[in-house]
């Protein structure tokens, strides 16, 4: 038995992003975390199926922006690998758009506009039997902030979704989470944003 504790590698898109609430839960379930903005220092060293948890942040650009943004194709190898392998895996807005592009479906600019603010979730059935069932809207509201969306990954199960976009929170597999909304958010977090 290794006496190493558990870590979460953290994958950020812009300086003042931080995983904030999340980043607060994973730390109180003991894990250790490592965060890398992939924009300004790469991916080349990590290797996809060590860290025990692995969470993709959001961000300013679009999974069909990859030829200008070349660490986003390196993201989607890195998801790839971990879904392959079912190793836990989240992503939060963009994380959860490059999520989609790992199981092979297309992002594109969502055709409603933007879907910005605090707004309710309608958790599905499904999600009800899950953890995703405190995030419904009876409960609370999450912040969103996205114009972007993709199609529900084959056999993926949707979780939760809003009347702007369909496809909020899905689960693929026994350990991959796709979260469109940012319940990591914190009021001080959106000053910085």
């Amino acid at each position: 038995m290794s006496d190493k504790p558990k870590g979460a590698l953290i994958i950020t898109h812009l300086q003042q992003e931080g995983s904030c609430a999340l980043g607060h839960t994973i730390v109180d379930r003991g894990l250790r975390i490592h965060t890398r903005n992939s924009p300004r220092h790469g991916l080349d060293d990590i290797d996809p199926l060590c860290p025990d948890l692995l969470v993709v942040m959001g961000g300013p650009v679009g999974v069909y922006q990859a030829d200008d943004y070349p660490f986003l194709k390196q993201e989607i190898e890195i998801l790839e690998k971990r879904i392959a392998a079912d190793l836990p895996t989240i992503g939060s807005c963009l994380g959860s758009q490059l999520i989609a592009a790992a199981l092979g479906e297309k992002v594109y600019v969502g055709e409603q506009g933007k879907e910005v603010g605090w707004k309710p979730l309608k958790v599905t059935g499904a999600g009800m039997e899950t953890p995703a069932k405190v995030l419904d809207g009876t409960q609370t509201n999450m912040f969103h902030w996205h114009g972007d969306t993709f199609d529900l990954p084959k056999g993926a199960q949707l979780l939760a979704k809003t009347d702007q976009y369909e496809n909020q929170i899905f689960s693929f597999g026994q350990n991959t989470l796709g979260l469109q909304c940012h319940p990591e958010v914190q009021k001080n977090q959106l000053n910085e944003w």
